[in-house]
Parts: C-alpha cells; structure tokens; sequence
C-alpha cells in the first residue's frame, strides 16, 4: 500500500497549528516521522508530507497525495477546545477499518476514544482521491491528555497508529 503521511501543520508562519500544554506543530512532527519510520519499516511505501513553511499547506497535501496516487493518506493533529481524547475524522464519517483501529488503539494507550467523525467538510478529507484519515490525537489544552501523552510518548503513539494501519 501507498501511503503518504502528513504532519498536519506548518513549522512556521501560517497553519503552525494549535498551542497549549502541547505545540500541536512540534509534536506532530514527532509522531509523524516516526510512524513514517515504522511504516517503512514494513511492505508499505510511505511517502512523507511534511511542509516547514507554506502559504498553503492544505492544498499542497493534497495535490502531492493525489499526484502520487497514494492509497491512504494519513493527516497526524493535535486538537483543541476543550475536549479530551483521540478521534479520526473520514469521509462522511465511514468508519473504515484503520480509523476505528486508530481510535482503538489509541484508546488502550489511555486516550478517550471519541470515535470516528464525519470530516467530509475538512479540505484535507473533501479532496483527497483516496481514503484519507484526519486524527486527533489528544487535545493540547487539556492537562490530563498532556499528561497522559508525555507518559506514553510520540513513539508509542505513532506505533498505536502503524499497527492501526
């Protein structure tokens, strides 16, 4: 399978993400290098989606998984307002077998597993050709999340999400 993986925001200027107890841009670099590390690692071949600075990250996610012919896209976030716990956001809110492991997964890690949602109105999911997985992690802004991601670590929530896959 092709799958490409995306750290959902910029590093700087423009779209670097939410701010909390945790920098949604910071940490969603780590876990996603390291899920395209353990994915790698496999019979997949991953490709990586991971823009520093630009005027449209969005756009360019999608152009560069639908000009690959990608068969998954994978869009790594951290969340925020308040909430608490992981959830994965499809087209029109199809729990497909990797978003409902996803949420799984996450939710043995210690996540609250807030399901499977409907993304059809995310650009990221609306153009994507391919199915495509928008997750949300935790919620940078709730201190039990924050503490519960510093205690499990990126490496293994980027492996809850390999192995989701």
């Amino acid at each position: 399978m092709k799958i490409v993986v995306n750290a959902g925001h910029t590093k700087f200027g423009v779209g670097t993400g939410a701010n909390g107890f945790l920098n949604e841009s910071k940490e969603t670099r780590k876990i996603a290098f390291e899920l395209m590390k353990q994915l790698s690692d496999t019979k997949h071949e991953v490709i990586p989606c991971v823009f520093d600075k630009s005027s449209n990250n969005l756009k360019e996610a999608v152009d560069l998984a639908n000009n690959k012919n990608a068969d998954l896209f994978i869009s790594i976030h951290l969340n925020a307002g308040g909430g608490e716990g992981c959830e994965v956001y499809t087209w029109q809110g199809k729990k497909t077998k990797e978003a409902v492991n996803v949420c799984a997964n996450l939710n043995k890690l210690g996540f609250k597993n807030r399901g499977v949602k409907n993304g059809s109105h995310l650009f990221v999911i609306k153009k994507t050709k391919m199915n495509a997985l928008l997750i949300e992690v935790c919620f940078v802004d709730n201190k039990a999340d924050y503490d519960l991601f510093n205690k499990i670590g990126y490496t293994r929530i980027a492996e809850a999400i390999a192995k989701a896959v």
